[in-house]
């Protein structure tokens, strides 16, 4: 699959509209094709297959604490307590073609690589947490609402930035539910 193909997910527009940086999106596929470890889902459009209309990436990266600004009254967030236990994997992009918009493309590729971490915690016998920062947070509600609907919580906000961090802490069965349900809908 050409990375001209994955890169034209994102338009200019698109990316203007939710503040997101197309150059950092350019390099973060670059790294894909370049064997970096990443969890990657592409969506294909089932009338031409070969059109990609969502991806998601995940990475294992931890999130430093000092760069997360929590919000008055709440507990200070540690994301760096690190063990061979407890690994924290971030949602590097979620994102899916405008003129696919309300199809739940974003919800399918969140899901299945949701799926992917829970099923490397089960077999690696870890604790799975899951970040992201939601670039442009309030000029884009429709992706706060989708990270909320699969349990993730504001942490604060990200390096004085307007944009929230969310977290899934301990992603587990009972927390999986949405994902499952999700994954069985679309499934074909």
């Amino acid at each position: 699959m050409p990375k001209e193909s994955l890169i034209s997910v994102l338009g200019r527009e698109e990316a203007q509209s939710v503040n997101l940086s197309l150059r950092a999106f350019k390099a973060e596929v670059e790294s894909i094709f370049a064997g970096d470890n990443r969890i990657v889902v592409v969506a294909f459009d089932k009338q031409q297959p070969d059109l990609v209309v969502g991806l998601s990436i995940f990475k294992l990266k931890d999130i430093h604490s000092s760069r997360v600004f929590s919000f008055p009254l709440e507990k200070t967030v540690n994301f760096a307590a690190l063990t061979n236990r407890n690994r924290y994997h971030e949602v590097a992009y979620c994102i899916r073609s405008p003129t696919f918009r309300g199809k739940c493309v974003g919800s399918i590729c969140l899901a299945a690589g949701l799926e992917v971490v829970r099923q490397s915690s089960v077999e690696e016998n870890y604790t799975a947490n899951i970040w992201l920062v939601v670039s442009g947070s309030f000029q884009n509600p429709r992706a706060v609402r989708l990270y909320m609907d699969y349990g993730f919580i504001v942490q604060g906000t990200y390096e004085k930035e307007v944009s929230l961090v969310m977290m899934i802490k301990d992603f587990d069965h009972s927390k999986y539910e949405k994902t499952l349900a999700t994954l069985q809908r679309y499934a074909a």
